[in-house]
């Protein structure tokens, strides 16, 4: 139905352009591939749409205060991961929503549990930062396995 395609595409476009929501977690939320998502957003490219990606992250961190936040958030954690106790300069947002810049929702981690909790691959980093989300902030904290795509991603509640 014509009317359904358009909802669609309004509703990708909303996850992107105003909630700046990455292209695997618009899938995630749509169920839709993420070639479909890429052409709707208009990209003939990754490349274009990394670019734009970051260029948007960029004006909404100037404009939410993810700066300051930031630097509050290493002053907390004494510029350590959290789990590994290296020293890092690497901010990852708990919730993944990059306009989230609530001191809470911001956590310090080291290059390796960063990119391993952004791999969407079970592994030891996701499951150690999922036992240390529910000691310190989210009791319910879990690892939600998507069988189609063989990925994973971390909820925080029921």
């Amino acid at each position: 139905m014509f009317g359904d395609r358009n909802m669609k595409e309004y509703q990708i476009k909303k996850l992107y352009f105003r909630n700046c929501l990455r292209v695997g977690q618009i899938k995630e939320k749509t169920g839709i591939d993420t070639t479909t998502i890429r052409n709707i957003l208009g990209f003939s490219n990754w490349n274009e749409y990394h670019k734009d990606r970051h260029k948007r992250l960029h004006k909404i961190r100037n404009k939410s205060g993810w700066y300051s936040a930031r630097k509050k958030a290493l002053k907390r954690d004494g510029c350590k991961c959290v789990l590994s106790e290296k020293v890092s300069n690497i901010v990852h947002h708990i919730d993944e929503n990059p306009t989230n810049n609530n001191l809470d929702n911001l956590v310090t981690l080291d290059e390796k549990y960063h990119s391993g909790v952004h791999s969407r691959k079970d592994n030891h980093y996701i499951q150690k930062f999922v036992v240390w989300l529910r000691k310190n902030a989210y009791p319910n904290a879990k690892i939600k396995k998507h069988h189609k795509c063989n990925h994973v991603s971390i909820c925080l509640g029921d």
